[in-house]
């Protein structure tokens, strides 16, 4: 099953734009650290929502909660756009994720219940 979602979910391309603009952040800040707001304030998460919501939205998975755990993903960003780890191998992790984000987000609503320590990432 997990393979079948992902196929619904295809890699988007590189957002250079939000990756130039996160370094340009580390550049004229380096002891700030500002990439990672950078990241988020240049909108990786709509990035992700304008390729995937259509199909995240029929899964019950809505922008709030998308956002939310996507967010668990913040180091693999900071590191992308440090030239650390590739875009295509952050995004692959992401997408394996999702039938787990799902049931996260499920859990945190109430609409499920899970026993014990249930984290979004494995």
């Amino acid at each position: 099953m997990k393979e079948e979602i992902c196929e619904k979910f295809q890699i988007p391309p590189e957002p250079i734009e939000i990756k130039e603009r996160a370094r340009e952040a580390r550049r004229r800040n380096p002891e700030l650290k500002l990439d990672s707001l950078a990241i988020w304030f240049y909108g990786i998460a709509s990035y992700f929502w304008r390729f995937w919501g259509k199909e995240l939205k029929k899964m019950n998975i809505d922008w709030p909660g998308f956002e939310k755990c996507l967010s668990a993903w913040k180091e693999d960003f900071i590191s992308w756009s440090r030239d650390v780890v590739e875009w295509k191998k952050v995004v692959q992790d992401i997408r394996t994720h999702i039938p787990r984000m799902k049931k996260w987000l499920d859990a945190k609503r109430g609409k499920i219940k899970i026993e014990g320590v249930f984290p979004l990432r494995m």
